[in-house]
């Protein structure tokens, strides 16, 4: 039984499709994204990577992210932007959750990963700005080991 917030009249649909039963073979578990039917990580990314429309899928590996002396929200956040996953507009639009793509601070073009950290005009500004804060906010203060 379904127990949620989903109107009566869908769970009842749900319910209502029949389970296929097969009597000539047994249920077994095979994973369709490599050639051994044997599941992984890794396969699942390349596998995503090939149904998702603007998923970058990195050859190499970007676990040297996890390796910086940065707090981890910055790890996560660089992994993110490595992996081109960052939810920018493009992003969206990409997987329908959005209807444009258009940067909304600048309306200047794409709202990439790349317009949004380096070629917006406001991303400029708020990098200036931060420049100019740097040292009054402790220096080397984000950048000290976890």
């Amino acid at each position: 039984m379904l127990y949620s917030v989903i109107p009566d009249e869908v769970k009842s649909l749900i319910c209502s499709i029949p389970v296929p039963v097969f009597q000539s073979c047994p249920d077994q578990v095979i994973w369709g994204g490599n050639s051994n039917g044997l599941y992984s990580i890794a396969d699942a990314y390349v596998w995503l990577g090939s149904i998702y429309k603007g998923w970058t899928v990195l050859t190499e590996s970007a676990n040297w992210v996890w390796k910086l002396h940065i707090p981890a929200k910055l790890q996560w956040f660089s992994w993110l932007m490595a992996h081109n996953a960052l939810p920018t507009n493009l992003f969206r639009l990409n997987r329908g959750l959005c209807s444009s793509s258009a940067c909304t601070r600048c309306s200047g073009g794409d709202e990439s990963v790349l317009h949004v950290l380096r070629d917006c005009p406001h991303a400029r500004e708020d990098r200036d700005s931060f420049a100019e804060a740097w040292p009054t906010v402790g220096g080397n203060a984000l950048c000290r080991p976890v």
